[in-house]
């Protein structure tokens, strides 16, 4: 009878040790859900992952290669240019003429300038008055040195026009234009890591390396250099004749226009006049 317990107990020991350490027979079991914020992160990192490209794609040297043709609509014509040209022109005279103002505009002091009737002399006369001792129609008479009538005039000739005309020589001044404005409807571009080269309507290229050296182009007129500078493709031309044009070629965020900006600088200037062509791609 003893030994029959002593069995029924080891029996029921065995059933304990046989559970799983960490386990019981009387406590349910739990399964560990995991947490949604694991999930949440992987998630938005794979989104970054796929959006890096896009914030990335500036970063990238644009390529210009292509056919391109003009879109006249949007672009800047040579009459718009030569009348800008015109405007700066008009602005750099405005900007000189306050140091005229102390000499009157005359190259002579302002105390030289008539008032009408002169100063030393009374009427007509600079020093001696009538029709003058001292020398009658010099000294005196129709002008002397301060006289109404004097060499130097009355005032009515204003800075910037010639004496007894009345016409704006600005109005109709002509400039030289940037040569590549006639020839430059259709633009055929290669372009690579090192190197540019534009063709233009008349067969002449303009070509250069794009590490900022100038070089020899345009069947030797000009002097080329280029460079990339945040995204854009910028190409300085100065030509034999003193002219300067500086570009900054941009494309468009769907690739299917082109713009180029261009600074042309001329030696009668002081400052250079900027201006617009946009084309179209015929890729």
């Amino acid at each position: 009878m003893r030994d029959h317990s002593i069995q029924a107990s080891r029996s029921q020991h065995r059933q304990h040790t046989d559970v799983p350490l960490g386990t019981s027979a009387d406590v349910p079991s739990m399964t560990a859900t995991p947490s949604p914020a694991p999930r949440l992160l992987g998630s938005i990192l794979l989104a970054a992952v796929f959006a890096l490209p896009a914030y990335a794609a500036p970063s990238q040297k644009p390529d210009f290669t292509g056919a391109w043709r003009l879109d006249d609509r949007n672009s800047d014509t040579i009459d718009t240019l030569t009348a800008a040209m015109r405007q700066e022109a008009r602005n750099e005279q405005q900007a000189a003429l306050p140091q005229n103002s102390a000499t009157g505009g005359t190259g002579m002091p302002a105390s030289g300038v008539g008032n009408g009737s002169g100063h030393h002399g009374g009427g007509m006369g600079g020093h001696g008055g009538g029709m003058g001792n001292a020398g009658g129609m010099g000294a005196g008479g129709m002008g002397g040195r301060d006289g109404g009538h004097g060499r130097h005039g009355s005032g009515d000739t204003s800075a910037g026009k010639k004496p007894g005309s009345d016409k704006d020589p600005i109005a109709t001044a002509t400039y030289p234009m940037p040569p590549m404005l006639k020839v430059d409807s259709v633009l055929l571009v290669q372009q690579d890591d090192k190197t540019f080269q534009v063709r233009l309507n008349d067969g002449s290229q303009l070509t250069g390396k794009l590490d900022g050296q100038p070089r020899q182009s345009l069947s030797g007129n000009a002097m080329v250099r280029g460079h990339m500078e945040n995204g854009q493709l910028n190409v300085s031309v100065q030509y034999a004749d003193g002219m300067q044009l500086e570009q900054t070629w941009a494309m468009s965020l769907d690739g299917q226009q082109m713009i180029v900006t261009g600074a042309w600088k001329v030696p009668t200037l002081e400052q250079p006049v900027t201006f617009k062509r946009t084309y179209v791609g015929l890729h």
